[in-house]
């Protein structure tokens, strides 16, 4: 057999039963003249019943019909993609999306064999999966034949299992002693990458995410802004938030080497610099100078990390410490947001009373952004009005929230704003970080270093999550570039009294969803799940997102509009929202659960439940000690302790089986 005798054609279909399909393929078929007409009876005979054969096969959304007849002299295959899958029983439960029909003589059955598990095998492939899907939505000249061919003449299962394993090594941490080489590492591997990351961006999901991130990073940088207005007493607000998440934003978008990561205000850095607001209050210290010289500082040291390729340090940081700093800024923004919502002097300055009409309104903005976003899974409505609501809901929420309340007339706190592009205050832009005395100047040093560890942390954990070996990136990642670019806009941010932006967790994930091609695929845990097997890496959309952030600016009057409550709202639902996924409370949960009842999750199946139990009590209790400085008057040390987590990590190899901890701190 060769392979010119193996003829593979392409069909797409709306059709939601069998034997619509089958008659459909069966009439192509014949329009072909690869079925004469007075065969077409007796090949829908045999399709229908070769779902009794053991040549069926199903699987990974795809079925393999398998036909042979004496009127057949040469294989061919035919290559159904279904618009909506179609329940077929499959053993691992998900619909089939492509029916691969084959056609052959009586004499090639070996070979025929071999084709089909040939195909079940690169069924599994997301590369194949991706450009199979391409090609049946467009005319472009996809070679998808080598794939099939592939498996045909070169099937070793060791070497298929090999290629699809999912490998610890990650190529952007490697170490090496000399200066820079990590940055040069970095540009070596995206440079060839950069034309195309403008040149790809020419299609509707980059026009999608664009707009959908847009809303939602617009949203966000205005409820930190609010916040951050109103924890450093208006001397950084809104404006000044909005200002940096457009300038930085562009520059990132621009020159980093992962751009699908965007910049943002996080939780640990909100609290930083309140923690920092409230020590220059209590010694009379000026603020802007002070924080300029913090922020000069953590860039300069920021810099100096990404230099001497300290990034590599990220292989100690494993799901641990990514779990216990999920739940640190879970608990940041709930925590923040109910404290403010139960205080008068913010919600409802000049009332006296218990502003119970704020945490409703608040609440209310929560459960209306929640219900939104979960609208996706509702029987309502068609799935595209379903899709936007969901994928606009917090942003929403806030536009229903604040017309309700101005409607009603309701007295509450709205945003501080100014009228015209200027500072919250109406400070100069340009800090003077000189204007303290000398001895701040050298004071600094200690609290500018402690947020170079935060800022680390936050950029580096976050680039982890997103070049996760999951994401299907291709183009690498770039961890000490993208530090470097982030050293550098720390500092020029600090000299305009602007908030420390960094890869913000949540926004980047979206971000790279957004422009994520998903399938359905049967997880460890047994459960129905989309996982990606596509992403369209380009430039564009944060660039693009972040310009449009920018022309906000001019439309100020509308900010001045939304009331603190409802961004507290906001703030309730990034803390509840940033829980999922965490394995962390999932385990916290079981304490709680009846034994009977517990997911068949990986670990469960492996590891003992008084170990699982023991490991998840000591991340309580670093996350606990966490806390506890974090609100103390060692606040500034709370970096300090999260980056110790790591060596802590490592001391659990003596009480653990290293099984067991490959189980609980690996992704599976």
């Amino acid at each position: 057999m060769v392979i010119s005798k193996i003829h593979i054609y392409y069909l797409t279909l709306k059709d939601i039963d069998l034997p619509s399909i089958y008659q459909k393929s069966v009439d192509y078929l014949a329009k072909q003249n690869i079925i004469k007409p007075g065969l077409k009876n007796e090949i829908l005979d045999k399709l229908y019943h070769s779902k009794d054969k053991e040549s069926y096969l199903v699987g990974n959304s795809v079925a393999v019909p398998y036909v042979t007849s004496e009127h057949f002299n040469k294989t061919r295959l035919l290559v159904v993609r279904l618009k909506k899958g179609i329940n077929l029983n499959a053993p691992d439960g998900i619909p089939i999306k492509y029916i691969f029909i084959l056609l052959g003589p009586l004499e090639d059955k070996v070979f025929h064999l071999k084709t089909i598990l040939s195909i079940t095998q690169v069924g599994a492939n997301p590369h194949f999966r991706y450009e199979l899907k391409k090609k049946l939505k467009s005319k472009s000249r996809v070679n998808i034949e080598q794939f099939i061919y592939h498996g045909i003449f070169e099937y070793d299962p060791s070497a298929i299992k090999e290629r699809e394993e999912i490998k610890d090594h990650d190529p952007g941490l490697d170490y090496s002693p000399k200066l820079f080489s990590g940055i040069i590492s970095d540009l070596k591997r995206r440079l060839p990458f950069y034309k195309h990351d403008f040149t790809c961006a020419f299609q509707m999901k980059v026009l999608s995410s664009t707009l959908f991130l847009f809303f939602a990073c617009h949203a966000a940088a205005i409820t930190f802004g609010g916040l951050m207005g109103i924890y450093t007493g208006g001397q950084i607000g809104a404006i000044e938030m909005i200002f940096a998440t457009s300038v930085c934003g562009i520059v990132y978008s621009l020159f980093a080497g992962q751009p699908l990561i965007i910049l943002g205000g996080t939780g640990p850095l909100l609290i930083f610099t309140m923690i920092l607001f409230r020590n220059c209050m209590k010694f009379d210290i000026p603020f802007l100078p002070t924080y300029a010289l913090v922020g000069l500082w953590a860039g300069a040291f920021t810099i100096i990390l990404a230099v001497t390729n300290l990034s590599v340090l990220m292989k100690y940081f494993t799901r641990f410490t990514d779990e216990i700093f999920g739940a640190l800024i879970s608990f940041i923004f709930i925590s923040e947001a109910f404290y403010a919502l139960t205080d008068p002097m913010i919600t409802t300055p000049g009332v006296k009373t218990i502003p119970l009409l704020s945490l409703l309104i608040g609440v209310g903005t929560f459960f209306l952004a929640i219900g939104l976003v979960r609208f996706r899974k509702s029987d309502y409505l068609n799935s595209s009005i379903r899709n936007h609501l969901s994928d606009f809901g917090p942003v929403l929420s806030i536009i229903i929230m604040t017309s309700i309340i101005l409607y009603s007339g309701i007295d509450l706190a709205h945003l501080k704003v100014p009228s015209t592009f200027t500072t919250t205050s109406g400070r100069p832009w340009f800090v003077n970080p000189f204007n303290v005395p000398t001895w701040i100047i050298f004071a600094t040093i200690i609290p500018g270093f402690f947020a170079s560890l935060l800022i680390y942390l936050d950029q580096n954990i976050t680039s982890r999550l997103v070049n996760s070996p999951d994401n299907k990136l291709v183009e690498g990642p770039a961890y000490h570039l993208d530090l470097l670019i982030v050293g550098i806009l720390v500092g020029f941010c600090s000299l305009f009294g602007l908030p420390w932006l960094v890869a913000a967790t949540v926004r980047s994930i979206n971000h790279l969803k957004a422009l994520s091609t998903m399938d359905e695929v049967i997880s460890t845990s047994f459960k129905r799940e989309n996982r990606i097997i596509h992403v369209t890496e380009n430039r564009v959309s944060g660039l693009v997102i972040h310009i449009l952030i920018g022309i906000s600016l001019f439309f100020l009057a509308y900010l001045k509009l939304v009331p603190i409550a409802v961004l507290y709202g906001i703030f309730f639902y990034m803390g509840i929202v940033s829980l999922r996924g965490n394995e962390f409370f999932d385990r916290m949960a079981l304490f709680l659960m009846d034994p009977a009842l517990y997911p068949p999750t990986h670990y469960m199946k492996k590891v003992p439940r008084s170990i699982i139990n023991k490991f998840t009590l000591i991340q309580f209790c670093c996350l606990a000690i966490l806390w506890v400085v974090k609100v103390s008057f060692l606040g500034f040390l709370f970096p300090l302790i999260l980056a110790l987590l790591a060596p802590f990590r490592m001391l659990l190899n003596r009480f653990f089986k290293k099984e067991d901890l490959d189980y609980l701190d690996k992704n599976f």
